[in-house]
């Protein structure tokens, strides 16, 4: 047989006895002579087989001890960070796209994710919580929550600790509060952009789907100055046009409900989360009111049910999938910006994407 096929061969035999645990981490191989005699090889052959997988740091050579199975090299991660909270539809939809978006972006980079609560930082305390991120090879931190205020115990452990952290669907203050990058929300240009789209179809009176009357669209507006945007654009301010109601599907159907039934009917409505369009479609048809020929909705979030609702909602799309490779790509660049007289840390808006479907339409001329 042909040195080489020879070589090539054993290469292949020795790597998968590695890879199978056959031959562990440390395991002192025969010395060359009587190993080469035992594998039917010459010396030659063995030691190029050896020397390849050297070159691939799977095994150590050292004169006059042997030849042993290298250590593998320790398991570098990430770590998600976040608060349980509500475990709802819609944030576990969320969750689930930035995990899919951290993960594809680690397939690349040989990188793992380790999963972790605020709480259980806090409860581990400063000391246990530098333990931890050594012993796993915490290389930074992806951390989904927000509204700092600067003395929260595990923003002050890992402040301390130096290590890379990203803040990921916070508020645009807590780039200032943290110090730290962000991808930041971007709610109020974004529902901007909405109202501008419905006006660009021709709508006037457009009604708002709100938790609140008064903090209007997750607290972004307060009322006065949302009747001084809706202006702006050239949609009517009129206050009953804000229809207010808990995160309850049923309660929104009996807010819009009872609001139509109040006042002249809006030609578009406009829902602070696609979850609970299918309430505003349910009571529309309990109107007689049809979509979009009566009245047009569209949605905010971008949920993945959107496109199969009837007719499809149109919807203000956000690209939490984006965001969570975004947060890696930050990360893998964390000396550009982490330490003393470095650049300032990044600073990005959550990207999203406008998508019309057939539950809005043009009205007029």
């Amino acid at each position: 047989m042909d040195d080489t096929l020879k070589k090539d061969q054993l290469y292949q035999k020795l790597k998968k006895d590695i890879a199978d645990g056959v031959t562990p981490s440390g395991f002192r191989f025969p010395p060359e002579v009587e190993w080469a005699a035992q594998l039917g090889v010459s010396r030659n052959t063995l030691r190029s087989a050896l020397r390849q997988l050297e070159d691939e740091q799977l095994v150590e050579r050292h004169k006059s001890k042997g030849t042993f199975v290298a250590e593998p090299p320790p398991v570098l991660r990430y770590m998600w960070l976040s608060d349980p909270g509500r475990q709802d539809e819609p944030s576990e939809y969320i969750q689930a796209q930035f995990q899919q978006g951290i993960e594809s972006r680690l397939r690349r980079s040989g990188f793992e994710i380790e999963f972790c609560f605020i709480s259980n930082l806090e409860a581990l305390g400063e000391g246990g919580t530098a333990v931890l991120i050594r012993e796993r090879n915490i290389r930074g931190v992806i951390c989904r929550t927000g509204n700092f205020n600067g003395n929260e115990p595990f923003f002050l452990y890992l402040k301390k600790l130096g290590i890379p952290v990203v803040l990921l669907y916070c508020w645009p203050k807590d780039y200032l509060v943290t110090g730290w990058p962000v991808i930041a929300q971007n709610t109020r240009h974004i529902w901007s952009e909405a109202l501008a789209y419905l006006r660009s179809l021709g709508h006037t009176r457009v009604a708002t789907l709100s938790l609140s009357s008064t903090d209007i669209i997750r607290g972004e507006f307060k009322a006065p100055e949302y009747a001084e945007l809706l202006n702006t654009i050239g949609l009517d301010p009129d206050p009953e046009l804000v229809i207010s109601a808990c995160d309850d599907r049923e309660a929104v159907y009996q807010a819009v409900l009872q609001r139509l039934r109040e006042i002249k009917a809006p030609t578009a409505i406009l829902c602070y989360s696609d979850f609970l369009a299918p309430s505003v479609y349910r009571a529309l048809a309990e109107l007689g009111l049809r979509i979009p020929e009566d009245v047009s909705v569209m949605g905010y979030s971008g949920s993945p049910f959107s496109e199969y609702l009837n007719p499809p909602l149109s919807t203000i799309a956000i690209d939490y999938r984006r965001m969570g490779q975004l947060a890696v790509e930050i990360l893998e660049r964390s000396e550009e910006w982490q330490g003393s007289g470095k650049r300032r840390p990044p600073r990005l808006m959550a990207p999203y994407l406008l998508q019309e479907r057939k539950s809005t339409r043009r009205i007029g001329n």
